[in-house]
């Protein structure tokens, strides 16, 4: 039986984001405003910004498979606030 692979978020994952970014097509570009960054994924159907490549991949991810419909329901973010919300 193989092991399961486990992947932590960490510094060794930045490259591989970017790089799975690039394979799925979108252009990726990063600007530097004094301690901020912003990068940004676009293709002919969205243009995304995240704080990170790791953190873009999630909302390509998200826009992929939800698409121009992304925004959870009133019900489903009440849901996840029962199960998960911190106080």
């Amino acid at each position: 039986m193989t092991p399961k692979i486990i992947i932590s978020t960490s510094g060794n994952v930045i490259v591989p984001a970017y790089l799975t970014l690039l394979q799925k097509g979108y252009l990726v570009t990063s600007i530097k405003e004094g301690a901020k960054d912003e990068w940004i994924a676009e293709n002919e159907k969205c243009g995304l910004i995240a704080e990170d490549p790791l953190t873009l991949l999630g909302l390509v991810n998200i826009y992929e498979i939800r698409g121009n419909s992304w925004k959870a329901s009133d019900e489903q973010t009440d849901r996840f606030l029962e199960n998960y919300g911190r106080s």
